[in-house]
C-alpha cells in the first residue's frame, strides 16, 4: 500500500484543496476517504429517517385518536338524541345517517389537514399525480384513502405512505361502527312498529 503524500507547504495559496487532493493522494487514500465521509453520510441520513419516523407515527397517533374521539362523541351525541326527537322515527333515523356523515367528513377534514402539513414539510414524501398539493386536493386524497377507495389518480410516495394506510384502517373501522350504530337504530325503530 503506498502512503499518501503532502503537497509542498504554500501550494494552497495558489490551489483549492480538492485539486491538491487529488493530486497528492493514492487511489487507497481516496478510497478511505470516500468511504469515511459516506459512512458519515449514511449515519447522518439513518438518524433523519428514524427521527422522521418517530414523528410521523406521532401525527398518526393524534390524527388517529381524534378522529376516533370525534366519531365517539358524534355517535353518543346521537344515540342520546334520537329518541328524544319530537319528530317522526323514519326522520329520526335520517337525522341519524347525515349526523353520522357530518362525523365521517369531519374526520376526513382532519386527516387533510395532516396530510397537508405532512406534504408542504418536505419531510415525509409527497403526493405524486395530477395536483398542485393544495388543501383541496390533500382533501380529495384523503377522501380517497379513508373510504379505501384506492389510490387512482394521486399516490403517495415516502413515509407519508404510513399515515394514508393508518387513514385508511381508521376510515374502514369507523364507517363499519357507523354501520353498526345504524343498524341498532334500525333495530330500535323496527321494534317500535
Amino acid at each position: 500500500m503506498r502512503q499518501i503524500q503532502t503537497p509542498p507547504e504554500g501550494l494552497e495559496r495558489f490551489f483549492h484543496p480538492a485539486a491538491l487532493a487529488v493530486v497528492y493522494l493514492t487511489p487507497a487514500a481516496l478510497l478511505a476517504e470516500k468511504t469515511a465521509s459516506s459512512s458519515a453520510n449514511r449515519q447522518s441520513s439513518t438518524a433523519s429517517r428514524v427521527a422522521a419516523m418517530f414523528l410521523i407515527i406521532l401525527i398518526n397517533i393524534i390524527l388517529v385518536g381524534a378522529a376516533v374521539l370525534i366519531h365517539f362523541e358524534v355517535l353518543n351525541w346521537l344515540s342520546l338524541t334520537i329518541p328524544k326527537l319530537p319528530i317522526n322515527r323514519r326522520i329520526s333515523i335520517l337525522f341519524g345517517v347525515f349526523g353520522a356523515l357530518i362525523a365521517h367528513v369531519i374526520e376526513v377534514w382532519l386527516f387533510a389537514f395532516g396530510i397537508y402539513w405532512v406534504v408542504i414539510s418536505h419531510k415525509f414524501g409527497e403526493l405524486v399525480g395530477p395536483i398542485e398539493e393544495t388543501l383541496l386536493d390533500c382533501a380529495y386524497f384523503s377522501f380517497t384513502c379513508y373510504t379505501t377507495l384506492g389510490f387512482g389518480d394521486v399516490h403517495p410516495v415516502g413515509s407519508i405512505r404510513f399515515l394514508t394506510g393508518l387513514e385508511a384502517l381508521t376510515g374502514v373501522v369507523l364507517i363499519a361502527w357507523t354501520s353498526s350504530f345504524m343498524f341498532i337504530e334500525m333495530q330500535k325503530f323496527w321494534k317500535v312498529r
